[in-house]
């Protein structure tokens, strides 16, 4: 289950209705032609297409983003907008997207981003892949390549701005910060997807002056199911009074844990946390295991009683008081 960034046909209203929020940056020196931006007529139909093609056998994505004021934020996977084969191995084909109207999204109009994204490194574990985009209008052709490295806390990119209400393009290749902090304004809802079949738990922490406490784990919490393979749905938490707690006030951290090992044995997991406030959505994805999972995690402290949330992401840190709790049978709380 691809649910991250790679969403079920249900979750992709969720992408649609609340643009979701990440945060992208380039890695190795791209090679750009000398054309990186011009017009071009738009008013002919179905003739602003982009392909992604690369090499390796990593996964790479065509992602949507909405190009505003407010910055740019990720919409969806070309995959899920345009009904076609989402590609897991450069030796499988391209992943393309074109400019036109669709049943969800009207994309003839407006201004977007499109973008390659380097979701995770493939059975060979290269962690480098050289990426072609190409981009026809109209019979014409331009093309750019650029090398990119998988990194669990960035996504490099090389991107290609299209306003189709002026008929411009343009090539954006800069660092953009994650957005990794704001303000609550409207209910809260955490969501864990990942991908295999491994068990990955979506875990409530209480943080006192010198370390975190265990609290328990999110289906206790909120009574469903606890899920434990990624193929089978998402785990979810909401910040609000239930029958022995009043999370809607307090400070509390969240945190996917890799718990176990699936049945086919995979030892990683690429985790997406996606906070929900409101109307608003941002995404988080790390890359988890199990060879140390206390502090293999991207975590979320979310201060219901002032307002306000931020990342706190400890992936080379040991937390204090965790290691030992982790390497016990069961898991601290359990039961709670």
């Amino acid at each position: 289950m691809k649910l991250n960034r790679k969403a079920s046909a249900a979750g992709l209203v969720l992408f649609l209705v609340a643009l979701l929020s990440i945060g992208c940056s380039s890695g190795a020196e791209n090679t750009l032609g000398e054309n990186t931006n011009s017009a071009f007529n738009r008013e002919e139909p179905g003739e602003v297409l982009v392909e992604l093609s690369w090499e390796t056998d990593a996964d790479l994505d065509l992602e949507i983003w909405t190009n505003s004021e407010g910055g740019y934020r990720y919409l969806a996977d070309a995959w899920e907008l345009m009904n076609a084969p989402d590609v897991t191995s450069g030796s499988e084909g391209k992943e393309w997207f074109e400019f036109r109207e669709t049943q969800q999204v009207d994309f003839s109009a407006g201004q977007w981003v499109i973008s390659p994204f380097f979701y995770a490194v493939g059975p060979s574990g290269s962690e480098e892949a050289e990426v072609t985009l190409t981009l026809t209008i109209g019979g014409k052709v331009e093309t750019f390549t650029k090398t990119l490295g998988f990194s669990s806390d960035q996504n490099q990119w090389l991107a290609v701005s299209v306003d189709m209400d002026r008929g411009q393009w343009e090539m954006i290749d800069e660092f953009f910060e994650p957005v990794t902090s704001g303000t609550i304004d409207g209910d809260v809802r955490v969501e864990l997807s990942w991908d295999g079949d491994a068990d990955l738990d979506l875990e409530i922490w209480t943080e006192t002056s010198t370390s975190f406490e265990y609290e328990a784990d999110a289906s206790v919490l909120m009574n469903f199911p606890d899920i434990n393979d990624g193929n089978q749905g998402l785990e979810w938490f909401e910040f609000r009074e239930t029958r022995d707690h009043d999370f809607s006030q307090g400070t509390w951290i969240i945190s996917p844990c890799f718990w176990e090992v699936g049945q086919s044995g995979q030892s990683t997991a690429v985790a997406t946390l996606k906070l929900i406030i409101g109307d608003e959505t941002h995404v988080f994805t790390q890359g988890m295991s199990t060879e140390e999972p206390y502090d293999q995690w991207v975590a979320l402290r979310v201060n219901m009683s002032l307002g306000v949330w931020e990342v706190i992401n400890y992936f080379d840190q040991v937390i204090p008081d965790v290691e030992e709790d982790y390497q016990s049978e069961e898991k601290p709380g359990t039961g709670f």
